[in-house]
């Protein structure tokens, strides 16, 4: 066995983490299917339902802090919500749905 290493800053350790994490793999399995450009299939589970929660519970206290202190969320936020958003979705009928068109509609409901 040979050993690999190299650096990253935080964010792209975070982000690796998060979609280590969201797959079901080990980091290790995540990385190396990764850097072969070898598909990452996710098969829903337990752990997999999960760890999602997990993410969205993470990203919900973010919100909630981000609303008290009147804070703009950044872009590594933005990519959080757009990972869990493909993550639900491909549990789902495999499309996803347009929400800019349904957010457009929620003024309009009666």
């Amino acid at each position: 066995m040979r050993t690999v290493a190299f650096r990253v800053d935080e964010e792209t350790f975070a982000r690796i983490d998060a979609l280590s994490k969201l797959s079901g793999l080990s980091k290790q399995e995540y990385m190396e299917a990764r850097m072969l450009d070898e598909s990452v299939v996710v098969f829903p589970s337990s752990r997999v339902a999960k760890k999602l929660l997990e993410y969205a519970q993470e990203i919900y206290i973010e919100l909630l802090c981000a609303r008290r202190e009147d804070r703009a969320l950044d872009e590594s936020f933005a990519w959080s919500l757009l990972t869990l958003s493909e993550f639900i979705s491909g549990f789902g009928d495999g499309e996803m749905r347009d929400i800019d068109a349904e957010i457009a509609t929620w003024g309009r409901e009666k």
